[in-house]
């Protein structure tokens, strides 16, 4: 709501709190690897609550 009360959503917004859904997508890497841009050694978890 509060990104299409600033202008930055291009659509038509419920403010009926049953109309959403929400995930949280959780990640990790080691710092080494995050330097060497190893981000195939990365990883995510994602948790979904519909």
């Amino acid at each position: 709501m509060k990104a299409a009360e600033a202008g930055r959503w291009d659509g038509p917004v419920s403010g009926d709190v049953s109309d959403w859904e929400s995930a949280s997508v959780h990640w990790v890497i080691q710092r080494e690897d995050l330097a060497a841009r190893r981000f195939d050694r990365a990883f995510t978890d994602v948790f979904w609550n519909p």
